[in-house]
C-alpha cells in the first residue's frame, strides 16, 4: 500500500543537532556513558508524547555527537519539554561537548535552546510517512484498530541509517545540491512506494564538505538498498559522482548493487547509541492504514 496523497503542512518536524566532542578521551567516556542513560532518556521521551523518534549516534570517528529526531510541533516546544523531562541527563551528555555547552540547561534554557538550534543542520527537503499523523494519535489510531503500537520504553523494531558521504570539492557540494532540490519530488515519491520509510532527511554537514542521507525504516538494511536502487538508481548515479568513494566502476549502481551496498555500510553510523521510537512495533504500512481511518 502507498502512502495517501499528503494534505498540507505536515505536523513533524525534524532536528539534526551535531555537537563537537572535546577529544578523543571525551568521546570514549561519552560512547560509555550513553547506553546507561537510555532508559531515562526513553522515559522522558515517552512522557514528552510529541516526539516520535529519537536517536543519539557518534559520527566522523567519534569527534562529533549527532542527536537527531522527529516530534510534533516546533523545535523550541521539543527542546522546552526534553529540558524539563531530562535535564540532568542532558546535563551529563553535555559535558564533553566543545564549545562548552550552557549547564545545568535547566537554569539556562533559554541559552541552551540558542546552543543547540546554532549547531542545527537544515535539511534542504525531508520526508514523512504519514504527515497529519501525531505521535499520540498514531498510538491511539493502533489500539483502537487492535494493533500493538509496542511498549515505547522497549527497544524499536525499526531500523535507522546515518550514511554521512564526503562530497569531493566546494564545486560537487553545489551540483550535488541542486541534484537534491531538482530531484526532491521524485526522491520523495520513491519513498512513498518504497513503503518501509517512516521518516527521512537529505542534509549537509561540515560546511557543505559531508552529505547525510538519514533515515528511519523497517525491514533489513540490504532490502532497504535494494528498494531504493531500483526505485532511484539514477540519482544515485548521479550523486555518486559527487561524494568520495564514488567513481564509474559502480555506475549503474544498479548492475553494480553489491559495491554500491557496501559504500553505504561502510558510511552508516548504526545502530545508534541511544534509540527510542514511540511506536516501537508499527510499520510504515500500519501507520498507512491508520491515516486514513477516522
Amino acid at each position: 500500500m502507498s502512502s495517501p496523497t499528503p494534505t498540507g503542512r505536515p505536523l513533524q518536524t525534524p532536528l539534526t543537532a551535531i555537537f563537537p566532542l572535546k577529544s578523543a578521551f571525551a568521546s570514549a567516556r561519552l560512547l560509555r556513558l550513553l547506553p546507561t542513560l537510555q532508559g531515562g532518556l526513553r522515559q522522558a521521551l515517552a512522557d514528552l508524547t510529541q516526539t516520535h523518534f529519537f536517536r543519539c549516534v557518534l559520527i566522523n570517528d567519534g569527534s562529533e555527537l549527532a542527536m537527531i529526531a522527529t516530534f510534533d510541533g516546533t523545535t523550541d516546544g521539543f527542546l522546552d519539554g526534553l529540558v524539563e523531562r531530562a535535564g540532568t541527563l542532558l546535563d551529563q551528555i553535555m559535558e564533553f561537548v566543545c564549545p562548552p555547552s550552557p549547564v545545568p540547561v535547566a537554569m539556562r534554557r533559554s541559552e541552551f535552546k540558542r546552543y543547540v538550534l546554532a549547531r542545527s543542520a537544515p535539511a534542504p527537503f525531508w520526508y514523512t510517512a504519514t504527515p497529519q499523523l501525531s505521535a499520540p494519535q498514531v498510538r491511539i489510531k493502533a489500539q483502537s484498530a487492535g494493533i500493538d503500537p509496542g511498549d515505547s520504553l522497549t527497544s524499536p523494531e525499526q531500523n535507522t541509517l546515518c550514511a554521512i558521504l564526503n562530497v569531493r570539492s566546494c564545486d560537487d557540494a553545489v551540483q550535488l545540491r541542486g541534484l537534491m532540490q531538482a530531484q526532491a519530488p521524485l526522491v520523495l515519491r520513491a519513498f512513498a512506494d518504497v513503503g518501509t520509510v517512516h521518516f527521512a532527511r537529505f542534509l549537509f554537514l561540515r560546511n557543505e564538505t559531508q552529505f547525510a542521507i538519514i533515515t528511519a525504516f523497517d525491514g533489513t538494511f540490504e532490502k532497504y538498498s535494494h528498494d531504493f536502487v531500483e526505485k532511484l538508481g539514477p540519482i544515485f548515479d548521479a550523486l555518486l559522482i559527487h561524494v568520495v568513494g564514488g567513481d564509474a566502476s559502480l555506475i549503474p549502481v544498479q548492475q553494480h548493487f553489491p559495491a554500491f551496498h557496501q559504500i553505504i555500510v561502510d558510511s552508516n553510523y548504526a545502530p545508534p547509541t541511544i534509540w527510542y521510537s514511540a511506536y516501537p512495533r508499527l510499520s510504515v504500512q500500519n501507520k498507512f492504514v491508520l491515516q486514513t481511518t477516522p
